[in-house]
């Protein structure tokens, strides 16, 4: 019996954690001011700056731990779990994406491609 109490506990905490957390996540990012603006971008080989009607920032490539380039865009990690979103999309022209990827694999402390 002790067994099947156990058990229930950890499909409920199991089925808590994968129903109430995504929806909780959504909850809360629909509450930040940033959620719907857009970030201007400007990357050259020095520094990456984005900026926002709210701010903005410049940093050294340095800055992140990691630069990785996919059919769809790149995440730029500022740390192991953590990245930016540059989609393809927001890009004027093809050889801006080709541009990027060019300083990623110069500049990035570590440069991947996924195809």
């Amino acid at each position: 019996m002790d067994a099947m109490v156990t058990l229930g506990i950890i499909l409920y905490s199991a089925g808590m954690f994968y129903i109430w957390w995504p929806w909780y996540i959504r909850r809360q990012f629909l509450k930040r001011p940033d959620k719907d603006l857009q970030v201007e971008w400007l990357i050259d080989a020095d520094k990456i700056r984005a900026h926002t009607g709210l701010g903005g920032s410049e940093v050294a490539w340095k800055l992140y731990v990691k630069v990785v380039q996919t059919p769809a865009g790149f995440l730029f990690y500022i740390q192991p779990e953590l990245y930016h979103w540059l989609p393809r999309e927001g890009f004027v022209s093809e050889e801006d994406v080709l541009r990027l990827a060019e300083l990623a694999k110069s500049n990035a402390t570590k440069f991947a491609r996924i195809k």
